[in-house]
């Protein structure tokens, strides 16, 4: 924020404190009493009150000059769902302190932040799937005796990705036969059970299974008898609804939770291959909300 920006709107961001408000009128009277009376001494009391108040406003006017605050992550974001975004909060010269960095759901405390930056999260919410724009936050602070909150808005225009959501019953609600899909069994690779020989080592493989004793001749891993798993392929559409693309989210969810595997088709080609895990089910539902 700069200087001539605060200059042309000195009013817009500033709010007295009910502390400041007191204080405001203790000094009035207190000057009423030094001017009726005469005395020196409440004059230099009146004096030294209205340098704090003037020092107040300057000092609290370049706590928030120089902040720069940039996009830096988000949790995993749902429809429908709160979750936290990082920011990533600068100060170009010296410190600011005692900073409240607010969307609409709320602020978070910054005790102070300096030129290295200081990452803090925030609450938000978002009720639309896909790509959203976080256009600006809104900083603040009482620094430096809280007589007053000044504050400015700071344009951010962050975008985040919002997943679907996987919170739909969709096998205890018989949803699962509107969705198209198709389920497979294959073998798969195992490191438990029955040793059913060796292999040539290929990168990725685990170092725990190579077989050390013939290692100076080649890299061969040891491979087990696996068990068969269910794996599905989901078909999805670019024209499917909000309804259905939850749909298929919950149901992805499920599957993975239950350590099966599954993969998404699309225009009849597979578009992400079967596969488990968390990393398995934040790859598909990127895909969803991107549709």
């Amino acid at each position: 924020m700069k200087l001539s920006a605060l200059l042309r709107h000195p009013f817009d961001r500033v709010r007295i404190t009910p502390l400041g408000r007191f204080f405001s009128v203790f000094t009035l009277l207190f000057g009423v009493a030094a001017i009726n009376s005469g005395n020196n001494l409440l004059y230099f009391i009146l004096a030294y009150l209205l340098i704090l108040l003037f020092s107040s406003g300057i000092l609290s006017t370049f706590n928030i000059l120089g902040l720069e605050i940039e996009a830096y992550g988000q949790d995993e974001l749902y429809k429908g769902k709160r979750g936290m975004i990082y920011l990533k909060v600068k100060k170009r010269r010296f410190y600011s302190f005692l900073l409240f960095i607010c969307t609409e759901y709320g602020c978070t405390f910054l005790p102070y932040a300096d030129k290295k930056g200081r990452v803090v999260k925030v609450e938000i919410e978002a009720m639309k799937r896909g790509i959203n724009v976080l256009n600006s936050v809104f900083v603040y602070s009482v620094y430096p005796f809280g007589f007053a909150r000044r504050g400015v808005y700071v344009n951010l225009n962050m975008e985040y990705i919002v997943f679907p959501r996987i919170d739909l019953p969709v096998y205890a609600t018989g949803n699962k036969e509107d969705i198209h899909y198709g389920k497979t069994y294959g073998q798969e690779k195992g490191y438990e059970g029955e040793f059913k020989g060796l292999k040539r080592y290929e990168i990725g493989e685990r170092l725990f299974h190579i077989h050390w004793k013939k290692a100076f001749k080649e890299l061969n891993v040891k491979v087990f008898e696996g068990e068969k798993s269910e794996t599905y392929y989901i078909s999805v559409s670019r024209t499917m609804n909000e309804d259905e693309i939850d749909k298929v989210a919950s149901l992805v969810h499920n599957i993975l939770e239950e350590g099966k595997s599954v993969g998404i088709v699309m225009d009849g080609g597979v578009v992400i291959p079967p596969g488990k895990g968390k990393k398995q089910e934040r790859t598909i539902l990127n895909t969803l909300a991107m549709l």
